[in-house]
């Protein structure tokens, strides 16, 4: 049987969870318009002469959607945690190898998922400060934390850029 190049066992708890959420929505054009959006109109409320009632009421949505943007990750991980037994306490190794990718989610000792991937079938791989995302479609993702990564890092970088392309991305 062939040995993975890399194998990485992370667990999906608070910290990995929030980490991938923030990277997820954050990633995408919206996330950012909105932002942009809101700082406009926090500044529009302070600079702009116009009546007080219509600069409090738009100074509000500005700082409703800023915060929004801010804290949105760190709901949606509090409630993955709370309603998906899936996610809450799982175990999620990732070996890759030559050919593929194998997936195995464990639930205690229980393997409660196991996928194997051709490299073809990736949607994209995000490579980040902490983690490695292998995204299967835009909205569903495994995380690889890099602290758990055995094997060599580099072989699986060069690999990865060499079967995936332009849908290999470094960030951060």
């Amino acid at each position: 049987m062939e040995d993975a190049i890399v194998t990485c066992k992370s667990k999906y708890d608070y910290e990995t969870l929030k980490r991938f959420n923030r990277f997820h929505m954050y990633s995408k054009p919206m996330y950012k318009i909105v932002t942009v959006l809101a700082i406009f109109l926090i500044l529009y409320a302070i600079i702009v002469p116009d009546e007080l009632i219509i600069r409090l009421v738009i100074g509000l949505i500005g700082v409703v959607w800023l915060l929004e943007v801010i804290f949105l990750p760190v709901i949606y991980s509090k409630k993955a945690l709370k309603t998906s037994a899936l996610q809450a306490g799982a175990h999620i190794i990732v070996e890759f190898f030559d050919k593929k990718v194998k997936i195995e989610t464990l639930k205690g000792e229980e393997t409660i998922g196991n996928t194997t991937l051709n490299y073809s079938d990736i949607y994209k791989i995000y490579d980040t400060k902490h983690a490695i995302y292998i995204y299967v479609s835009s909205n569903q993702a495994f995380v690889c934390n890099k602290a758990n990564i055995e094997g060599n890092y580099d072989n699986l970088v060069s690999m990865l850029k060499e079967k995936l392309g332009k849908n290999y991305k470094k960030k951060g």
